[in-house]
């Protein structure tokens, strides 16, 4: 799901949930491929949920699961496809190791 107004949005941010899955588990899978993080930059080395995700009264399973993704200036559609695949990828295998079915 997408956290957040789905128009009037940051240019080159990303902000979404993947319910069920903990955002830190698919950080683990693709942090050296991706750029993503659980909330800005400005809060990195914290661990708690982002509070403007909290204010906006996000349940908690959603801000557990919540991950930010940002864009480069120069980023494609064709480098899109490529970070879909990675993340649909690292969720399925979460899924799998949680569930024991490959």
């Amino acid at each position: 799901m997408i956290n957040g107004d789905q128009h009037n949005r940051l240019a080159g941010n990303l902000h979404i949930a993947i319910p069920g899955i903990p955002n830190s588990a698919i950080i683990a899978r693709v942090r050296h491929q991706l750029a993503i993080a659980t909330g800005s930059a400005c809060s990195s080395g914290i661990e708690a949920p982002s509070h403007v995700l909290r204010a906006m009264g996000l349940p908690t399973p959603i801000l557990d699961s919540a991950l930010r993704l940002s864009l480069g200036k120069f980023s494609s559609d064709s480098d899109l496809h490529p970070t879909a695949t990675l993340l649909h990828q690292a969720v399925q295998a979460i899924h799998s190791l949680s569930t024991g079915v490959s």
